[in-house]
C-alpha cells in the first residue's frame, strides 16, 4: 500500500511509476488480486493514459482527458488454475456491463509475479500522478 504521490511529466513514453511483486503461490488456484488505484491529471483534452499490468498482461488501461481524477478497482482472479486469469475493468462507481470483452492471461502465479502501474502522456507538458494504490490478495 502506498499513499505517497508519484508524478509523471516531461515525456510521452509509457513510464513505470510503481512496481509490485506478488510472492509465488500466494494466490493459490482460486485466489484473487485486487488493486485500488487513485490518479490525478492535468485537466485538458490531451490523453493521459493509466495502466495496471499483471505479469505483462494489461488488466486496466484508461485515458483521462478533461477529468482531473480517476479511481479504479482492478481484480485479477485465478480460475481454478495457477496459470489462468480472467478479469474486467471496474471503475470506482461500481460494477456493471460494458462493450469490451473480458481480459484473459496465462501468468503462472506459482512463480513470483511482477505488477506494474504505468502512466503515458500524449503531451509531455501534462502531468499524471498516481496519488495512492493498495493491493489485496484473497486466497
Amino acid at each position: 500500500m502506498a499513499w505517497a504521490a508519484i508524478a509523471h511529466t516531461g515525456t510521452t513514453s509509457e513510464t513505470t511509476l510503481a512496481t509490485l511483486t506478488l510472492p509465488a503461490n500466494i494466490m493459490g488456484v482460486n485466489g484473487v488480486v485486487r488493486v485500488m488505484l487513485l490518479w490525478s491529471a492535468t485537466n485538458n483534452a490531451n490523453n493521459k493514459t493509466v495502466r495496471f499490468k499483471f505479469g505483462g498482461s494489461t488488466f486496466y488501461a484508461v485515458a483521462i482527458t478533461t477529468g482531473v481524477m480517476c479511481q479504479a478497482i482492478v481484480e485479477v482472479p485465478n480460475r481454478n488454475n495457477a496459470s489462468s486469469q480472467v478479469g474486467a475493468q471496474s471503475a470506482f462507481n461500481g460494477v456493471g456491463n460494458g462493450g469490451a470483452a473480458v481480459i484473459t492471461a496465462a501468468v503462472n502465479t506459482a512463480n513470483a509475479v511482477t505488477m506494474l502501474i504505468t502512466g503515458e502522456l500524449a503531451n509531455s507538458a501534462d502531468t499524471i500522478t498516481i496519488e495512492a494504490y493498495s493491493l489485496e490478495v484473497l486466497h
